[in-house]
């Protein structure tokens, strides 16, 4: 018998059932996943986890961010171990960089963000010639420009 998983709302879940019967079983796969891309080399990345614990994203997400389930710490501390991987190695120049910063930006977009600075307050000024007459009236500025353009 398959078990029956309810959201906060009451509303059942069109999840699979569960992969690892106890929390200590996906913290061994995890354990596991860290010594193998330390011993190969390898960088720690959320894709290469979920293939490890046979989840894609969208399922490694649920876990992380559903209460209920008891696997959320486990997936939320093994997803920050590999942030603070992605960080560490962003001083470092044997990995391309603007990969890593495309990456946090869009995987850790709560945390990390391009800014983009805009300034609404649109200054403009008019000259005609050597004159600002954007201090001007508009009717000071047309009789100007008549009498600058005869």
């Amino acid at each position: 018998m398959t078990e029956v998983r309810v959201s906060k709302r009451g509303v059942p879940n069109d999840w699979r059932p569960l992969k690892y019967k106890s929390v200590e079983e996906l913290e061994q796969k995890v354990s596991e996943y860290f010594d193998y891309a330390k011993k190969e080399k390898k960088p720690l990345t959320l894709e290469w986890l979920g293939c490890f614990l046979d989840f894609n994203l969208i399922s490694l997400r649920r876990y992380e961010v559903d209460e209920n389930n008891m696997f959320c710490k486990t997936i939320r501390k093994a997803k920050a171990i590999i942030l603070v991987d992605k960080v560490e190695r962003l001083s470092s120049k044997e990995w391309f960089t603007p990969w890593l910063i495309f990456d946090l930006t869009n995987n850790y977009w709560d945390l990390y963000k391009n800014r983009q600075e805009i300034d609404s307050r649109t200054e403009f000024s008019w000259t005609v010639g050597l004159v600002n007459i954007s201090s001007m009236s508009p009717i000071e500025r047309l009789e100007y420009i008549k009498n600058k353009c005869k």
